[in-house]
């Protein structure tokens, strides 16, 4: 039923997020305030979770299995695009850092990405700094059975401490402006 699938990802959000207020986690889902609030019932009434309305914060039990919850249709889907895109960057031996694949998936809400990426069994994670900039950390997603290769190293240009596509980036943009100076200059 749609309303469990909803509180399970309010009660996901909230482990994801580090928070249990409501309005915080609510707003990022941005479902409407009515399936919001049938949902915190329904998950209450099932023992997930305890609503304090006055405080406007969820606590949820202990004895909740984040991993067994089940997720609304639209998010399975979600997490099977995700998959199938990690695969296909793992055949070219690349791991995808989470910016890069919300550049990819614009149209679906960052912390609807981070469930979907968080719930999905066939995909891991890691984290690596920046080898210059060590403040700058960066998570990099790819298939379990590869988890071990860590290839998001490629993503980092040591001579400019930048993932690589943030430089190629900044190079195209430069010699785009570049070009159109010339233009101008004609």
């Amino acid at each position: 039923m749609l309303i469990d699938q909803i509180a399970n990802e309010i009660i996901i959000a909230s482990v994801i997020k580090g928070t249990n207020k409501l309005s915080v986690i609510a707003e990022e889902l941005g479902y409407q305030p009515m399936l919001i609030l049938n949902s915190l019932y329904k998950a209450e009434e099932d023992g997930k979770l305890v609503y304090v309305k006055k405080k406007d914060i969820i606590n949820v039990s202990p004895d909740v299995e984040i991993d067994s919850l089940q997720l609304t249709e639209a998010l399975e889907d979600s997490m099977g695009v995700l998959e199938t895109f990690i695969s296909y960057r793992n055949k070219v031996e690349r791991d995808e850092a989470f910016e890069d694949i919300r550049a990819f998936i614009p149209m679906l809400p960052e912390l609807h990405l981070k469930i979907a990426l968080k719930m999905n069994k066939n995909l891991a994670s890691y984290e690596l700094a920046d080898p210059v900039d060590k403040d700058s950390v960066y998570t990099f997603y790819t298939l379990k059975e590869n988890l071990d290769k860590k290839w998001g190293t490629k993503a980092f240009d040591v001579k400019n401490s930048l993932p690589v596509k943030a430089v190629r980036k900044a190079e195209r943009k430069a010699a785009k402006e570049a070009q159109n100076a010339k233009k101008d200059a004609k």
